[in-house]
């Protein structure tokens, strides 16, 4: 039992030394509870993970995506052995919405400035609306949308270009990871993208072979299109959050983001846009609702509205291959490395949207006046990037993708709703 502002509490004291994290919480700990005290060593980092685990099983046993509690970094006195900065401890607090403090049982010293907790719970309780989705991201891990099973098709970057895509078509992914063999580690990802960047750089006239593609290995296209624009792989780990995700994607205008486990260094997922809303989707009627939902795209200015690139029934598919956009989008270009017909892309955007699948049900669009709750919906009960966004004519106004609609849930404020 302890007393807090001249008010009783009992006080439960759990050791999960040498317990297994996943198990150690039964029902009870989510039961009549007010807040969490969760204490890790700052001498050993595995600890620091641990915590971290702890907190998303609490998260998921409450039912909530933030409850009252503080972070403790225990051992501050051992100062040679330290491996977790005072400033590390601080971010993990932050991002949880929790108080943060470093304390020494054997110098007996515990720093009397709990107040902070108080405010934080204050603020959670009075504006529960407040960058929801922002803490939502914030509170659940990369791993927690790895799926229990999946489809992951890695290539060495030794593989012919052309093999490369063949296997893409045939395993019905849209990118997969690149290993190096003689660095041995992954060095990037293999794209769409770069099937459209070979086409464009290389394509002359159908009398003309594209050697390129027929001979090179990915890492002779890699040394040839990456020579003058090489970036790093961009990867996130499994611990991460979700807002670091978001953030890492929308920084780097990326579309996939690998999940690679820092100590075995395989890669467990590939984190898209797509996957990361849906998840979003699976939990949002359990949140408050922000009023900026019932917003119009108009009103909150989301999507795209200036210089839309939009292609004619007659126009070279070659002309549109440099400016793809929604009606063929970059998926419809994989058809030419199924059926081998990338020799030829002086046909018209229409007979090359001919070998679309038969079950291709139209362009999906929407209107500036719909709420963005409306558009959340249609992108994810169809699955798709993105809408185009017309007028009442049925003429191209605009576009509004998924990272449109995670930049405005995740990365702005929520009360001013803007982009």
């Amino acid at each position: 039992m302890v007393c807090v502002n001249c008010q009783d509490f009992n006080l439960q004291l759990v050791d999960t030394a040498g317990q297994d994290e996943y198990s150690i919480f039964s029902r009870s700990h989510s039961m009549d509870i007010h807040g969490y005290v969760l204490v890790y060593a700052v001498t050993s980092m595995k600890s620091f993970e641990v915590v971290q685990v702890l907190h998303d099983k609490l998260l998921d046993m409450v039912g909530k995506i933030q409850v009252p509690t503080v972070l403790v970094g225990n051992k501050k006195d051992l100062h040679m052995e330290r491996v977790i900065k005072p400033e590390e401890g601080k971010k993990l607090a932050d991002s949880w919405g929790a108080a943060f403090m470093e304390s020494s049982a054997k110098e007996n010293e515990i720093p009397a400035h709990l107040d902070d907790l108080d405010s934080k719970k204050e603020h959670v309780v009075d504006d529960p609306e407040h960058n929801v989705y922002t803490r939502f991201m914030k509170s659940h891990r990369c791993y927690d949308l790895v799926p229990t099973s999946s489809k992951l098709v890695v290539f060495d970057t030794s593989l012919q270009v052309k093999k490369a895509f063949f296997a893409l078509v045939s395993n019905g992914v849209r990118a997969a990871p690149l290993w190096d063999s003689k660095k041995q580690c992954f060095v990037g990802m293999l794209t769409i993208t770069d099937f459209i960047n070979i086409l464009h750089r290389y394509y002359k006239s159908p009398l003309v072979q594209i050697y390129e593609l027929e001979e090179h290995k990915i890492e002779t296209w890699r040394e040839l299109y990456l020579q003058d624009s090489f970036k790093p792989l961009v990867s996130i780990s499994p611990n991460a959050s979700l807002y670091d995700a978001v953030s890492s994607l929308l920084k780097h205008k990326i579309h996939r983001l690998p999940v690679i486990d820092p100590l075995t260094g395989n890669t467990l997922y590939i984190l898209t846009h797509k996957r990361i809303l849906k998840f979003l989707k699976l939990f949002i009627s359990e949140m408050p609702i922000p009023a900026f939902l019932d917003k119009t795209l108009e009103d909150l200015n989301i999507g795209t509205f200036q210089n839309i690139a939009v292609v004619r029934a007659d126009t070279p598919l070659y002309t549109a291959l440099g400016r793809v956009v929604d009606i063929y989008s970059k998926f419809d270009v994989i058809n030419l490395a199924a059926e081998k017909n990338y020799n030829n892309l002086d046909v018209t955007v229409t007979k090359a949207l001919q070998h679309r699948s038969q079950y291709f049900e139209g362009v999906l669009t929407c209107n500036r006046h719909e709420t963005l709750q409306a558009i959340i919906n249609r992108l994810v009960e169809a699955e798709v990037h993105r809408l185009v966004v017309v007028d009442e004519n049925e003429v191209v106004k605009g576009i509004v993708s998924l990272s449109d609609i995670l930049q405005a849930l995740v990365l702005t404020d929520s009360e001013e709703g803007t982009s």
